[in-house]
């Protein structure tokens, strides 16, 4: 199984049909890569955006060249081959240590499992420890 820390960000939009479609035309038009992208509705008009950009870097340049306000975290990305249970040894391990899941995302395709896990700020050191990164 191979585990990443990466840098993730967060925007409120507007939730009208088409935001989504000019944000990612946006900046790809700058060239930027995302590995991950997902939102949703958060209620009153708005919509939330997280993405995980393949490099962070670009991705707040362009951001601040477009005036998009977003804020900076971390998350982790894992992925493997797909088997019964990976999920559950990874949330085990997780549940154990006491430690909170703000998100977690999984998808498995051809044989293949990935997720991504967020976790509270200031957990998130502790959360690549039990995953089994060191600092």
């Amino acid at each position: 199984m191979e585990i990443e820390r990466l840098s993730c960000f967060s925007m409120t939009v507007g939730d009208r049909p088409g935001k989504l479609a000019t944000f990612v035309r946006q900046i790809a038009k700058q060239e930027v890569s995302l590995l991950g992208l997902w939102t949703f509705s958060i209620g009153e008009g708005k919509a939330w955006i997280i993405t995980v950009p393949k490099d962070p870097e670009l991705f707040k340049k362009v951001a601040q060249a477009l005036s998009i306000e977003c804020a900076e975290g971390a998350c982790y990305r894992i992925s493997g081959d797909d088997r019964l249970g990976v999920l559950s040894t990874i949330l085990d391990a997780i549940a154990e240590k006491d430690l909170n899941i703000h998100a977690l995302d999984a998808v498995a395709v051809d044989g293949k499992f990935g997720c991504y896990v967020w976790s509270e700020n200031n957990e998130i050191e502790e959360l690549g420890e039990v995953l089994g990164l060191s600092s």
